[in-house]
């Protein structure tokens, strides 16, 4: 049996459409969860390990309940609220985040019984999720294969809740404690510093991170698809993956996530880093086709396939 581990935070969601639309749903780490529960084989036992606010502690537990190979084990209720983002979608896909509440950081305590698993998915997605000091414990305690997707590391809070870029100096000591790493176009200019507008660009970015240690580095951009860099006897190498477009853009929330879990789903099953790109942009792109986590059990119909 496959186990994976999936750390983060889940989150309670308000989205405001560009049309006017308001709809109220959870997500966060939910959207990794409810992935790779759906997108891996039988034989797999997801994980969770979060803290969940006491608020919203039976819609979520309904939720997971529904998939037998979701454990609860590593779910942990707190007296905090829980983390509520309000997201304001504007034209040309651009968003405005606001986040109210908060559960504390994961410790390694609570971490620590489920690093005996086969893999790791370490999703930031308040940006407080855990601590570096606590993530290089995790490293060096596990022979799990560690995938990270670094998103909200790139995001401050402000004094009103609003979300905004900012620049993170120890970013390599970050990416040096896993083994698959995923940015967007717009924090990995972040990180490094350029603009992310060539390919030379994104291979010189590509090769620092390898520098640190990681082997592989998933660069989503957006209706372009990604870019994969990856080390080999031959060096470091560059590889661009079309983007998979639905019939109509309904919700981009959670496509990062989801891409980052249907990579995992498929790098597990075949080992093979280009064949879990193409499969990742696939999943993406028929995420952004559907409505939040409730119709995500549509991408069953890719395992049918």
């Amino acid at each position: 049996m496959t186990r994976i581990a999936v750390l983060g935070t889940i989150n309670r969601d308000t989205i405001l459409l560009p049309g006017g639309q308001v709809r109220e749903s959870y997500g966060g780490l939910l959207y990794s969860i409810l992935s790779l529960a759906i997108l891996m084989e039988a034989d797999t036992a997801i994980l969770p390990v979060v803290n969940l606010g006491r608020d919203v502690q039976d819609p979520v537990k309904v939720i997971l309940s529904r998939y037998p190979r979701i454990s609860l084990d590593g779910v942990r209720v707190v007296g905090q609220q829980n983390n509520h983002a309000i997201l304001t979608y504007r034209s040309a896909g651009e968003r405005e985040e606001v986040l109210e509440g908060g559960v504390p950081t994961l410790t390694y305590e609570h971490i620590a019984p489920f690093l005996d698993a086969d893999i790791l998915l370490v999703n930031f997605i308040s940006g407080r999720d855990l601590t570096l000091e606590t993530m290089k414990r995790v490293r060096a305690n596990t022979r799990a294969t560690i995938y990270t997707d670094m998103h909200s590391l790139t995001l401050g809070i402000d004094r009103k809740g609003r979300r905004y870029w900012r620049q993170v100096s120890n970013w390599p000591e970050w990416m040096a404690q896993a083994d698959v790493v995923q940015v967007n176009r717009g924090e990995a200019q972040l990180f490094y510093g350029t603009k992310m507008d060539s390919e030379e660009a994104l291979l010189s970015f590509g090769q620092k991170v390898m520098e640190v240690g990681s082997s592989v580095l998933l660069i989503t951009l957006g209706a372009e698809g990604s870019a994969m860099i990856s080390a080999s006897g031959e060096g470091v190498g560059l590889e661009r993956f079309r983007a998979h477009s639905p019939m109509q853009i309904k919700d981009t929330t959670g496509c990062g996530d989801v891409f980052l879990a249907a990579f995992v789903a498929e790098h597990a099953r075949s080992g093979d880093s280009q064949k879990a790109s193409r499969f990742a942009n696939l999943v993406a792109g028929i995420k952004c086709g559907l409505n939040g986590i409730e119709e995500l059990e549509t991408l069953k119909d890719l395992m049918a396939m």
